[in-house]
């Protein structure tokens, strides 16, 4: 008796302990991963299949040039990731079921088959039946990692929407070839609650092995307070995959939103069947029922868990510059795991995977200034999630202003603003200038000093602000020069009549000037220079006894133009000129020829024109009734000097003028 109590003592706390273990395992349940899978199937979101990153934009074979394959292969690569034996099942119409065995520790012939169809018959199709496979790839998330007495097939069927064609091949081989199924649990359309009263659909035969499916799904909906409400549809409707199982009498049902029971999905069938339409909650609360019911009927077996699950994420945090690129952490596992994270601009280039691994996580550019970080959460059944981040750096900046300080001729200092969000350094090109800091970091104020300008010229200085990353920034400083002065020692100056006869005058500046002269008879001993200096003036011979001046400019950039005054005075041997506005002689001095003009007074159309040399002897005479006449000098003996006498032959006026002949 002792002996029997124990032994129902023993029983009952194994069932306690699995019972607790099936609520654990339907606790793993997760509507990301959920809303991940149905995104990716249905084209919402772009993932990875064959190392490509693509858009699974259809499930159906009348809308893609590869069918459906993409959409297998993604399936495929998603089982494969959780250590199952994963084969493809081809058949006739180019289908290809995906198979995923999961072997039981104990009863491994006996066979539990919870399965969906994956084709479709348009665009999108998530609740037809995106939802169904993405349930039963989160029951092999989270079942693959635990023992079962039984052995689990992971089936995803193709060709349901042509009558079943895939599921009816499986279940006739299963038949021919004497696989004992111990039952088949068929899922179709859990999104669709349109309503929230959270009631679905059970539709079973009254064969007794579908009957215990039937009964296994309420069990577990009270074992572990699940919150949706069955609707118990027995003769049940064939149309999907669980009647290809009846045709073979394998036990089988299946569990869906009450498509036939007054709640169906008006988008069904159509390229507006999509995720938005889901109630995400109900969605959930299916799919664990899902899991709770495989689990129980495949027996779930604590006593063979004997390796303790671990899995940690190495570094923590990566930092990443500003342009795009790719980063990766270190997974170190033993078990399945799944990614997600939570910005637009990162992409993990796995959805999952098992045991040991690298996971790359490319980045966008980021086109702000300010950093922003990404979360990359690691999630595995059975051990605790790892969050790590990638940290991206702001695109750095840096300018300075103004562009330009001016500054005045003392000694002094002025200051430029510097905005950025990096480190920088400074430099110039300047002896006269200093600035008080060599470099910093974000925004800051760098203060130049300057020494005195004793130039009259301005001078700049190039401030050149450098930065890692950035273009460097070039400010200036420009300094005035003093101002300009010019003085002269005096303002008139008289020499002698005589040849080479000088006078000095001296100047006082601290610029650049320049001299010049406003007759040619006298000569400067320089034209320009700068700073202080000593002018001597010099004269050609005075020939006649009249004096005469030259006006001599001193001019400087910035100052007034100066004037010196020569006057020299007139030969005492010289020829006193008679004037007569009337009559222009020029050139004179001259050298080839002189012309006589009286073009401007008609009344003088007559005169006569007479050369004498200082001796008084007559070289030249003759009469001109022209009023421009020309004088060729090669008449004349040769050069020196000579008096012109002109004769207005009407009034006998006579003019006198002094001729030199060089």
């Amino acid at each position: 008796m002792k002996q029997f109590l124990l032994s129902c003592l023993l029983i009952a706390v194994s069932l306690i302990s699995r019972g607790q273990d099936i609520g654990e395992l339907i606790a793993e349940t997760s509507l990301d991963s959920l809303v991940k899978t149905v995104r990716a199937l249905t084209g919402e979101d772009s993932t990875y299949v064959n190392g490509t990153k693509i858009l699974l934009k259809t499930r159906s074979n009348y809308y893609s040039e590869d069918g459906n394959a993409s959409a297998s292969d993604y399936i495929k690569g998603r089982l494969l990731k959780y250590d199952l034996k994963v084969e493809d099942q081809v058949f006739d119409y180019a289908g290809r079921n995906i198979l995923a065995t999961q072997p039981g520790k104990g009863n491994p012939d006996s066979i539990y088959i919870i399965c969906a169809h994956y084709d479709a018959v348009d665009f999108y199709c998530a609740d037809d039946n995106a939802s169904g496979v993405s349930a039963v790839i989160e029951a092999a998330r989270i079942l693959s990692d635990h023992c079962f007495d039984y052995t689990i097939l992971y089936a995803l069927w193709d060709n349901e929407e042509d009558g079943g064609i895939g599921s009816d091949y499986y279940a006739q081989i299963a038949y021919s070839e004497g696989y004992t199924i111990a039952g088949v649990l068929n899922i179709e359309m859990l999104g669709y609650d349109s309503n929230n009263d959270m009631k679905f659909e059970i539709n079973t035969n009254n064969m007794p092995a579908s009957l215990a499916l039937k009964d296994e799904l309420l069990s577990t909906i009270n074992n572990y307070s699940l919150s949706v409400i069955p609707v118990v549809v027995n003769p049940g409707n064939p149309m999907s995959d669980h009647s290809s199982f009846w045709n073979y009498d394998f036990g089988a049902v299946v569990f869906s939103e009450l498509f036939f029971e007054g709640d169906g999905n008006p988008y069904y069938h159509s390229e507006e069947d999509r995720i938005n339409k889901f109630n995400l909650q109900y969605f959930k609360e299916l799919t664990k029922l899902g899991v709770g019911t495989i689990a129980s009927l495949a027996s779930l077996n604590p006593s063979c868990q004997t390796v303790t699950k671990t899995l940690s994420v190495a570094p923590g945090n990566q930092n990443a510059g500003p342009a795009a690129g790719s980063t990766s952490f270190t997974i170190t596992s033993n078990t399945t795991w799944a990614i997600t994270d939570d910005a637009a601009w990162l992409t993990i280039t796995a959805s999952g995977g098992s045991n040991n691994g690298t996971i790359t996580a490319g980045y966008d550019a980021n086109t702000s200034t300010s950093s922003r970080v990404a979360t990359v959460t690691v999630s595995g059944s059975g051990v605790n999630s790892q969050i790590v981040t990638v940290t991206q750096e702001g695109v750095k900046t840096l300018t300075v202003s103004p562009g330009n300080q001016n500054a005045v001729p003392t000694a002094g200092s002025t200051s430029f603003t510097i905005t950025s969000n990096t480190t920088w350094t400074v430099t110039d090109d300047a002896a006269w200038l200093t600035i008080t800091t060599s470099g910093g970091s974000n925004n800051g104020t760098i203060t130049a000093v300057y020494d005195a300008n004793t130039s009259t010229s301005s001078r700049v200085a190039t401030v050149t602000v450098s930065g890692s990353g950035v273009n460097s920034q070039i400010v200036t400083v420009t300094q005035e020069g003093v101002q300009s002065y010019l003085n002269i020692s005096l303002t008139s100056l008289s020499v002698s009549s005589e040849e080479a006869a000088s006078g000095t005058f001296n100047i006082t500046s601290n610029t650049n000037w320049t001299l010049s002269s406003s007759e040619t008879w006298l000569l400067l001993s320089s034209n320009n220079g700068t700073g202080n200096a000593t002018i001597t003036v010099t004269v050609q011979n005075n020939p006649t006894a009249n004096s005469r001046n030259s006006i001599v400019t001193i001019r400087a950039t910035g100052v007034s133009d100066m004037t010196v005054t020569v006057t020299q005075a007139g030969s005492p041997t010289g020829i006193d000129e008679t004037e007569n506005d009337r009559i222009r002689i020029y050139p004179n001095p001259a050298k080839d020829h002189l012309i006589i003009s009286t073009d401007n007074y008609s009344d003088m159309p007559d005169y006569s024109i007479r050369i004498v040399s200082l001796p008084g002897t007559i070289v030249f005479e003759t009469k001109v009734t022209e009023l421009f006449f020309q004088l060729n000098l090669s008449e004349l003996p040769g050069k020196g000097i000579y008096i012109l006498q002109v004769y207005d032959n009407k009034s006998a006026t006579k003019t006198l003028r002094k001729i030199i002949i060089q």
